[in-house]
């Protein structure tokens, strides 16, 4: 079993004693037009997560559906946490696993807007708890760019478009209705890069490139090549405990 909330109080802890690893994956409830669903990064997130817990032999906790999606707040559905109540929450997770003896905790989000929060709880717990912890989002998306035929011009933007669409063909196609994908904003403002800007002054459907050119097969080539990455950086860390 790789799932924590399978196991009981009277196996739990050998659990814990023997795959060292538990993760915490993160999603969010967020604008992702009118194709794709408000849990798009949850059930990313879940596939993704449960995956790696049978690849590196680690547990998995239930997905965190709430994350900071301050760029889309102002979209219909969304639902944002502010920075710090997140990473506080993290915390007191990350005490929790240290009380019970895990190891090391692997935070994942599939929403690169909780990207400072796992950062900040991961050193908060460095300077208070003996446990390791590691983080990440999409080790390697980078390296798969060129599967992509049409990408904004803006690479980390990667929401409702051609990639995050195909992810969600190949993990959750019930959720996809792509009679409904359409060509979003192509062109991201440079100013992003170094001033508050919220996605909503530059784009009306909250697409960051074109969700038409989406198939199942380049979001199982994505998927295997980051599990791939994100196993091995895993298996590293786990082997140096």
């Amino acid at each position: 079993m790789y799932k924590v909330s399978d196991y009981n109080s009277g196996n739990i802890m050998d659990a814990f004693e023997e795959k060292k690893n538990v993760i915490l994956p993160l999603g969010a409830i967020e604008a992702h037009s009118d194709h794709l669903p408000l849990s798009t990064d949850i059930l990313l997130v879940e596939k993704y997560t449960l995956r790696l817990a049978e690849m590196t032999n680690s547990l998995v906790l239930p997905v965190m559906p709430f994350g900071q999606v301050w760029s889309l707040s102002e979209a219909p559905g969304s639902i944002n946490i502010k920075e710090e109540n997140l990473v506080g929450v993290l915390v007191d997770i990350i005490e929790s696993l240290n009380k019970n003896g895990v190891k090391m905790v692997t935070l994942i989000s599939s929403h690169f807007g909780n990207s400072n929060v796992m950062k900040t709880a991961a050193r908060i717990a460095y300077e208070k708890y003996p446990i390791k912890v590691i983080y990440f989002i999409y080790p390697g998306i980078d390296e798969v760019k060129d599967e992509f035929i049409n990408l904004n011009d803006h690479h980390f933007f990667l929401h409702a478009c051609e990639v995050e669409t195909s992810m969600m063909l190949y993990a959750a196609s019930e959720h996809v209705n792509m009679d409904k994908a359409k060509k979003g904003t192509m062109k991201v403002p440079k100013d992003v890069d170094y001033t508050p800007v919220k996605w909503t002054e530059f784009s009306d459907n909250y697409i960051i490139g074109d969700a038409r050119l989406a198939t199942k097969e380049k979001g199982e080539n994505v998927f295997r090549h980051i599990l791939k990455k994100a196993s091995d950086i895993i298996l590293l860390e786990k082997s140096k405990l």
